[in-house]
């Protein structure tokens, strides 16, 4: 059997690689990126390199200024 994952994102836009076999956790988001441990590595990199050119600061402050 091969194990399949997705990619799962929260409010505060951090990234987890989840077993598609247990169901989202409360808070989190399915980013409908299927595939294996290493697809979904490979899309969370690509995913932080085009965050690292924007503001990364909390939702909660960004939201004061």
């Amino acid at each position: 059997m091969i194990t399949r994952f997705t990619v799962i994102r929260n409010a505060e836009y951090d990234y987890a690689i989840h077993d598609l076999s247990h169901d989202v956790p409360a808070g989190w988001t399915d980013l409908l990126v299927i595939g294996s441990w290493n697809d979904c590595q490979a899309y969370i990199r690509k995913a932080h390199q085009c965050q690292l050119m924007v503001d990364r600061q909390p939702i909660e402050l960004a939201a004061i200024d």
